[in-house]
């Protein structure tokens, strides 16, 4: 099991004079966690070095760091450890240093940059996140009370069904998410119940969240 930013994480800490600002976001591709980094450069313009890390996809093997100009495995990779030690995935890191005259060495550079990572992680809300399957659901408007109590008893019983979308046009259309283990309870459970008439289709996989916060 992974988990997600779900709210985004905010701290800092200042050693030997330097000022070490982190953050993590949710971040779903290279693209956008890179897109995050240059939001950030752009904001903190007058700092010498962005170092970050982040990891993405649905078993966090999209990877890459970066230590800005800090000596090489002081900055980066600590960054990652702290993302990969927690199970994250579809996430960056970044710190900001503000130089502030004396050197850290090695040792203290890596210690700082953690400990500025750590800060935004603890400040950040996270999330649980399992592989799932999207079902659509066609009913009829006079069946969906009794759809949505069902879906109720099952998440009290934890098998986490989310409603992502319900459609109403000729019928009552409902695109649900739910962990993989639970479809078939499901199906079963919508054909005793509606004699047949209602059945679940899979759309496609999908990470889902299971706990949060």
């Amino acid at each position: 099991m992974k988990r997600k930013i779900i709210k985004d994480g905010y701290g800092q800490i200042t050693e030997k004079k330097s000022r070490f600002l982190g953050q993590i976001h949710a971040a779903g591709s290279p693209e956008e966690a890179l897109e995050r980094v240059t939001e950030v450069k752009k904001k903190y313009f007058d700092a010498k070095h962005h170092c970050y890390a982040y990891l993405c996809g649905d078993d966090a093997d999209i990877k890459k760091y970066s230590d800005d100009g800090e000596p090489s495995g002081t900055a980066g990779m600590p960054l990652l450890n702290i993302l990969e030690s927690e199970g994250l995935t579809d996430c960056v890191v970044i710190v900001t240093r503000y130089f502030g005259g004396v050197l850290l060495g090695t040792g203290g550079l890596v210690r700082a940059y953690r400990a500025a990572g750590e800060e935004a992680l603890k400040d950040a809300v996270l999330a649980d996140i399992t592989k799932g399957l999207e079902v659509f659901i066609k009913a009829d408007y006079s069946d969906e009370s009794r759809l949505r109590r069902i879906f109720e008893n099952m998440n009290s019983e934890g098998s986490n069904i989310i409603i992502e979308r319900t459609d109403y046009s000729e019928t009552c259309d409902m695109t649900v998410s739910i962990e993989r283990d639970a479809f078939p309870r499901l199906n079963e459970t919508l054909t005793n119940t509606f004699a047949g008439k209602i059945v679940p289709e899979i759309k496609g996989e999908k990470m889902i969240i299971v706990n949060a916060g």
